[in-house]
């Protein structure tokens, strides 16, 4: 079964949107709840080049996407990584650019 997790912000506008499928004997609700719990996401509200980023430590799965409106996912992404990425007080693009783009497997989705 294939299902959609939407995030909202606070004005209603959808910021984040992913898609996963999972066994068929995981009803619809409990499989989007631990998807969304699972998920960290970081604050890029400042950024010119990124929309959203967000990570699960579980699957080791980063989603980019971008103010163009092109989303990435990036496989492999170990936890402390993403966790200087959220943590780092420069430019969000810049860290992308030098620690992610071009050095894991990114699929354009």
């Amino acid at each position: 079964m294939k299902i959609t997790v939407k995030k909202h912000t606070r004005a209603g506008k959808v910021v984040r949107k992913h898609s996963r499928t999972v066994s068929s004997g995981v009803t619809r609700v409990s499989a989007v709840s631990e998807f969304a719990q699972k998920m960290n996401s970081v604050d890029v509200s400042g950024s010119s080049f990124l929309h959203s980023v967000s990570y699960n430590p579980k699957t080791k799965i980063m989603y980019a996407k971008m103010k163009t409106g092109d989303t990435y996912t990036y496989q492999g992404v170990h936890g402390e990584l993403f966790k200087q990425f959220r943590n780092h007080k420069g430019s969000k693009g810049k860290f992308y650019n030098q620690h992610f783009k071009g050095k894991f497997d990114g699929n354009k989705f």
